[in-house]
């Protein structure tokens, strides 16, 4: 049960990060349609409410890319420790050194 909810999440983060990456590069690609359509008039027209949505837009771009890559490093994070770490009850994975003196005397 505990492996099946670890994986749905490692998904869902992934996901989530690619999606808001595709996100960031549209509203990127979008920007100059943006201000020359509508954010360079908000700006000058003197509407503070209007030049607001103008500074949030240019600032969503800005701000996406670095969630994007946190979410998806986050994912592939886990998804490394899903196989690294046992379940509950499963032995711990061998490491290849069991026979191999550690240097503390053992």
């Amino acid at each position: 049960m505990s492996q099946v909810r670890t994986s749905s999440l490692y998904t869902r983060t992934l996901f989530s990060g690619i999606a808001l990456g595709v996100l960031a590069v549209l509203i990127a690609l979008s920007s100059n349609w943006f201000m020359q359509g509508i954010g360079i008039n908000a700006l000058n027209s003197g509407n503070p409410v209007a030049a607001f949505l103008a500074q949030l837009y240019g600032f969503l771009a800005l701000a996406c890319l670095p969630f994007s890559a946190a979410l998806i490093s986050a994912a592939l994070v886990m998804r490394f420790l899903d196989l690294r770490l046992p379940g509950p009850g499963l032995p711990a994975p061998a490491t290849g050194r069991e026979g191999v003196p550690d240097g503390n005397g053992e």
